[in-house]
């Protein structure tokens, strides 16, 4: 099930994320992570595909941070729905696969990043801040 933030505070200013990925560390890493960006807000967390589109209808969040295999309803197919129901939220990938096609593949449903886990601890933050900037963002490996 999806969870909100403990903080039902959310500024105007504030760019809201929603953080969906089924495995519960790294949802809290990217949690802790993005608290780090002071305009940043971390609104809702969600476990699997499903569960991504409901938060995402609910919240209508600026960025999704999305796991690229999830159970229910893969992160390529959820993508592709916010893309197309939600253009204003921008979507970036994180992955196990370092795999430089999958992650093409992944980004030619319109996300805006790609973000491999064995580099989350170094790229996140700079792939946040690149895609609310308006530019792509791959990690430094699949370059």
């Amino acid at each position: 099930m999806y969870r909100f933030a403990d903080d039902a505070r959310v500024e105007k200013q504030c760019v809201t994320i929603l953080i969906v990925d089924d495995f519960d560390r790294f949802r809290e890493f990217a949690s802790v992570a993005l608290s780090a960006i002071p305009e940043v807000c971390v609104v809702g967390e969600a476990t699997d595909g499903a569960e991504a589109l409901r938060a995402v209808k609910l919240l209508q969040p600026d960025l999704v941070l999305l796991d690229l295999s999830l159970p229910k309803i893969s992160g390529v197919e959820v993508a592709q729905t916010i893309v197309h129901e939600f253009p204003k939220a921008r979507v970036i990938f994180v992955s196990s696969n370092t795999s430089r096609s999958i992650a093409a593949a992944a980004m030619s449903v319109g996300a805006m990043g790609y973000v491999t886990k064995q580099s989350a601890a170094t790229d996140l933050i700079v792939a946040v801040r690149s895609v609310l900037r308006g530019q792509h963002f791959m990690s430094t490996e699949l370059v």
